[in-house]
């Protein structure tokens, strides 16, 4: 909450809790953005990136693979890195 409370009087007034909705409503476009842009890359359709399917994302906008402690924390080590 101290990180809404923009002049720091510890009360969310109306214009900070404008600012707060104002944010999360972009924040959301983006996400809907990156959706748009993720679900072609994921080609099993389980609505998640694999590893391969990172990997081909990658490749296409001429980026290197990730290394394999990249790999271990995007994946939170579930998948055999």
């Amino acid at each position: 909450m101290a990180s809404i409370d923009l002049n720091g009087d510890e009360r969310i007034d109306c214009t900070e809790f404008n600012q707060l909705i104002q944010r999360l409503q972009r924040l959301r476009e983006g996400e809907e953005r990156l959706l748009l842009y993720l679900m072609p890359v994921d080609s099993n359709g389980n609505d998640r990136l694999d590893q391969d399917e990172l990997d081909r994302l990658l490749q296409s906008i001429v980026q290197p693979a990730l290394s394999t402690k990249e790999q271990a924390l995007v994946f939170n080590n579930k998948q055999k890195v």
